[in-house]
């Protein structure tokens, strides 16, 4: 450790392997940042005031995820992580490692805060939007850290003092120092916040936030929501588009029948007008007092030093318009802020949109937009009813019982989900440019001796994407709280059969850090029958019905599953069959669950176990002299080379004993004429004893049924009886029930295969 302030007699230290108790290493840095002593009637958190002890155990934290998550996708790709250095630098060169990213960042997606933990939170909430529909509101709380009352009481251990004595600095340095207290302060507060405001007053259905972090590291909250009294405002604005098209045509067109035209029209206004009055009862952009009528006089106590609990009933309208005026009006525009230029307009403008022009009413507009098709397009706009140009969109309850800068809008049609998604649900960079750019970098500057594994770790440490960390930030994440919260839980569904990482976050140490997939679920629910019909219609050929897969019998679920068993384990399944090992395992599993009685399914144990219990080696009883044992006369029944060889004897006897392998008969006779034509060459060429012969390089095609496996097995019996039957392989050299040359010749593989053989690996080889 190098904080010799916060350990000066080197007790409590994060990293000591000597501890008695096995304790995450995230969960030793929570208890030491929520360490407090009173000094000066404060609370002094010693290692969340620290300037760099957080960072420090971020970074640690953060590196060991990484090397797991790594280490995970080594384990569950073995493609991948045999590849070798030339084939990723032709991967890289050729453009071709989309597939390859794509499942890298499936794992660094698990790490929370990483751009590809939110791309994949952007997908789930999209999926989210997919089945249940499009939100009723988007809304955003901001942190008035600086004057909350409650916050900054928790610095003080005295609560009896005022705090209306504390400085502007006081209360700024408090913030400063207490990062930790700052951030879950706001987290709490808002999840109470909106389990009131949310559901007991405004009636959500459902609710979907994030939390971000300002430039100046401050916390603030982004999310979406659906009331239960939604009219259904997407599908009133298209009905009103309709009548303002049916309008617009109408307008510009000499039609002699109009009837239709008139209707859409009407049914247009009424949808607008209940898109309107649903606006008005939601929200207001009108301030009763705005300040630059000059009426308003600024209050002494900023208004969110102010309690609500604590504001008299008269007061309460006062209470609001200083609120307006002094958290809710975008007085001043910037361009380190909000003035941006577009690429094809020349002035600057408040990317924020204000000010806005003064609106007698709400109304609903359209306005056309830019479309690379020749047809037009229209948006939808509402515009409020507003007396402050200045002013942002708001509720009187939610701003009064937040206090402090908030928003809320309406969600009228998908386009503004999806522009909502892009601008604050992920707003990291690109996933694909970014993991490509360090992928490309890394393989062509890596030395061609590096282990590929390593380069692939590198790969995942560079693709989190380097960028500045804020205090608060960093204390949400080592506090382990959620970065995210929804009303539901989105279950991604891989096709591929691989397993489901789970989170870092619910790994405890010692536990797998997969699931079942929903397919391994799927697969072992029970109607396990079903599935194993889809099987047999999918990789089994038959005649004339589908009744002919599982023998014409009568498709009962005990039918269909031993149909399957049996063709699995049939050459032409193995061949097939994807993964036909583990589709074996499956069945073979639910036979056995199905035969054995539940009362006896609770554990399994191994026969060492079992025999170890006829015979415990251990007691605790005291022994007789009677019952002592002279196991040095045992040694009278071996003679002294026997003892000798007893050491080696097991490594002896393992190395020398070699399996007497059964292989299929294969009739030659039923060869068809092809087949017969190819063995033929194999064996006029095997029995060519000549030195001057070329080596023989024979490729066997075919659709499936037309018996390739068969003729391999004729050639390898003809083979294994002179000469050694090898692949360059493993599952080459499982086809054809051989070994691969690595084994045959006992060579090293990995990253040693690339040197120069010596010692004992070159002496394996002479041997062969």
């Amino acid at each position: 450790m190098a904080f010799p302030t916060l350990f000066p007699d080197g007790k409590g230290d994060p990293t000591n392997q000597g501890l008695l108790r096995d304790v995450p290493l995230q969960e030793r840095i929570k208890h030491l940042l929520k360490f407090a002593e009173i000094i000066d009637g404060k609370w002094v958190y010693r290692f969340a005031n620290h300037p760099r002890f957080s960072y420090w155990a971020f970074n640690m934290i953060q590196r060991k995820r990484i090397l797991q998550q790594s280490g995970i996708f080594l384990k569950q790709n073995p493609g991948e992580a045999h590849l070798t250095i030339e084939e990723l630098r032709e991967m890289a060169a050729s453009n071709n490692a989309n597939v390859f990213m794509s499942k890298v960042s499936r794992y660094v997606g698990n790490i929370a805060g990483t751009n590809a933990y939110w791309n994949r939170v952007r997908e789930e909430l999209k999926a989210i939007i997919t089945s249940v529909g499009a939100p009723t509101l988007f809304f955003t709380f901001s942190s008035a850290d600086m004057h909350w009352p409650e916050l900054q009481a928790l610095f003080k251990a005295d609560t009896d003092n005022e705090l209306g004595d504390s400085t502007s600095d006081v209360r700024r340095q408090n913030v400063i120092n207490n990062p930790h207290v700052v951030d879950w302060f706001f987290t709490e507060r808002l999840e109470s916040f909106v389990k009131h405001w949310l559901y007991d007053t405004l009636g959500a259905k459902w609710h979907w936030f994030r939390y971000e972090y300002q430039g100046r590291g401050s916390i603030h909250c982004h999310g979406t929501a659906k009331l239960n009294n939604d009219p259904g405002l997407c599908q009133l604005t298209q009905t009103a588009l309709k009548g303002f098209l049916a309008q617009k045509f109408k307008d510009e067109n000499d039609c002699s029948d109009t009837t239709e035209l008139d209707q859409d029209i009407e049914a247009g206004q009424k949808a607008a007008d209940t898109v309107c009055q649903y606006v008005d009862w939601l929200l207001s952009t009108v301030n009763p007092n705005p300040p630059d009528e000059d009426m308003w006089i600024r209050p002494e106590v900023h208004p969110c030093q102010r309690s609500h609990n604590d504001i008299p009933e008269h007061e309460k309208q006062s209470d609001y318009v200083d609120l307006l005026n002094m958290v809710q009006r975008h007085t001043r525009c910037s361009t380190s802020y909000c003035l941006r230029k577009k690429s094809n307009e020349t002035e600057l403008k408040c990317r924020f949109h204000f000010p806005f022009d003064i609106s007698p009413k709400t109304k609903l507009e359209f306005e056309k937009i830019h479309s690379s098709s020749d047809n037009e397009h229209y948006r939808a706009k509402i515009v409020t009813k507003r007396n402050d140009s200045r002013l942002n969109n708001h509720q009187q309850l939610q701003l009064q019982g937040w206090r402090a800068n908030c928003d809320i809008q309406v969600v009228i049609d998908h386009y503004a989900c999806v522009e909502y998604l892009t601008k604050y649900a992920a707003k990291g960079e690109p996933r694909s440019p970014l993991l490509k750019q360090a992928f490309n970098s890394i393989v062509q500057n890596v030395d061609s001796n590096t282990d590929p594994r390593r380069v692939i770790k590198k790969v995942v440490m560079k693709s989190l994407g380097e960028r500045d960390y804020a205090a608060q930030e960093t204390m949400h994440h080592l506090l382990s709280l959620k970065l995210h919260s929804s009303s539901f839980k989105v279950m991604p569904v891989s096709l591929n059969g691989s397993r489901r990482v789970r989170d870092t976050a619910s790994i405890d140490e010692g536990e797998s850090c997969t699931d079942y997939s929903l397919l391994d679920v799927y697969a072992n629910r029970p109607n396990f029958g079903l599935y194993c019909k889809y099987q047999l219609l999918r990789y089994k050929p038959w005649r004339t019905t589908q009744n002919n897969a599982w023998g014409d019998q009568e498709p009962t679920d005990e039918v269909l599953i031993n149909c399957w068993h049996d063709f699995l384990q049939t050459p032409y399944g193995q061949s097939n069959v994807p993964d036909w090992f583990d589709k074996l395992q499956a069945v073979i599993q639910i036979q056995e669950s199905e035969d054995e009685p539940s009362e006896e399914q609770e554990t399994t144990r191994e026969e060492w176990m079992i025999l170890s219990d006829l015979n415990t080696p251990f007691d605790n009883s005291e022994q007789t002299p009677e019952s002592t044992y002279d196991w040095h006369l045992d040694r009278a029944n071996y003679s002294q080379q026997q003892i000798q060889e007893m050491p080696t004897w097991i490594k002896t006897n393992k190395e020398e004993y070699t399996i007497d392998e059964q292989y299929d008969v294969v009739d030659i006779n039923s060869f068809s004429e092809m087949q017969k034509f190819a063995y033929d060459i194999v064996k006029s060429h095997f029995d060519d004893i000549s030195s001057e012969k070329e080596p023989l390089c024979l490729i066997i095609n075919g659709v499936a049924g037309t018996g390739k496996s068969y003729l391999i097995n004729a050639i390898r019996n003809l083979l294994q009886s002179k000469c050694a039957v090898a692949a360059t392989t493993g599952k080459a050299a499982y086809n054809i029930r051989g070994v691969t040359v690595h084994s045959l010749l006992k060579l090293p593989i990995g990253s040693r295969g690339n040197k120069d053989l010596t010692g004992q690996s070159l002496c394996r080889l002479r041997e062969c």
